[in-house]
């Protein structure tokens, strides 16, 4: 069952494919204002594979550039068990 939590920044990283990199800096700068001022509006998705370290985000790259690029140290995520089928499809969601 997924587990709401508030997580660290620096326990987080977005995966290298599926992120639109193309569009990842693209109005990025607005998106923090806007997390800034209204704060953040949806958790990360988050899930931790066998032997990471670290947890990948499945949904919410720009806004954890956004946030990284606020400062922030804390986020609220949606942690996703790793019994579930997601990998690699957050359109499962």
């Amino acid at each position: 069952m997924p587990e709401i939590k508030e997580m660290d920044v620096s326990d987080l990283g977005c995966p290298l494919e599926g992120i639109r990199r193309i569009t990842l800096d693209e109005g990025l700068d607005d998106l923090s204002q806007n997390i800034k001022i209204h704060g953040l509006m949806e958790p990360l998705i988050i899930i931790q594979y066998d032997n990471d370290e670290k947890y990948t985000i499945i949904s919410g790259c720009r806004r954890f550039h956004a946030i990284k690029n606020l400062g922030w140290k804390k986020v609220l995520c949606l942690i996703i068990s790793k019994t579930d089928s997601y990998r690699g499809n957050s359109s499962k969601l």
